[in-house]
């Protein structure tokens, strides 16, 4: 099956006149549930299709000579939407909008005593808080991996011991092979799931 999604010219006109008369909490709640329901490669599309709207690094905070800057309103909206993908459970989705934010700063000057400073302390906050996020995401991965794994090497393993039986050959060497390996290759899976 493929869940490939694929760019349409035009969206379907109920559609179009759903999103055109909705509000924003409707929106977000549509948007939620699609990346919670949606085929495994939904929220990934997502965020390649907002990434160039998301990624400007232009107007991310403004500076006045002899003043600390301050973040423009596309840099909240760009941490808004971060927070967002980390506090959903979307960490790694998060960390490149944060790459954006943290780009966005590195070219400005601000005092060590000015509110910037207070600002810039709540976005190193954020970017731990995405780490978490990340972290936990990537660990939620593995433990499926493994359990998918474990219990793919039962069937293998039960199928294997059915055909021999009967006399047969069994169909699924490649795939015990592959299995073999991945398990034997997963030091560093079991690593990051010790450091999480």
């Amino acid at each position: 099956m493929d869940y490939s999604l694929q760019p349409v010219p035009h969206v379907n006109l109920m559609m179009d006149t759903f999103i055109a008369n909705s509000n924003v909490e409707d929106l977000r709640a549509v948007v939620r549930a699609l990346l919670v329901s949606g085929p495994p490669n939904t929220s990934p599309a997502s965020s390649t299709a907002g990434s160039p709207r998301l990624s400007s690094t232009s107007d991310l905070a403004s500076s006045i000579p002899d003043a600390d800057p301050i973040f423009s309103p596309q840099a909240h909206d760009l941490l808004t939407r971060a927070r967002a993908l980390f506090g959903a459970g979307l960490g790694l989705e998060s960390l490149p909008l944060l790459t954006v934010l943290i780009r966005g700063t590195s070219t400005l000057r601000w005092s060590e005593d000015g509110g910037f400073v207070d600002s810039l302390a709540v976005l190193d906050g954020d970017i731990s808080q995405a780490i978490q996020s990340a972290t936990e995401e990537i660990t939620q991965q593995v433990l499926a991996l493994q359990l998918a794994l474990s219990d793919l090497r039962a069937a293998l393993k039960s199928c294997e011991s059915e055909v021999v039986s009967w006399g047969g050959e069994f169909p699924f060497e490649r795939g015990m092979l592959n299995v073999d390996w991945l398990e034997q290759s997963d030091l560093w899976i079991k690593n990051m799931v010790i450091v999480a």
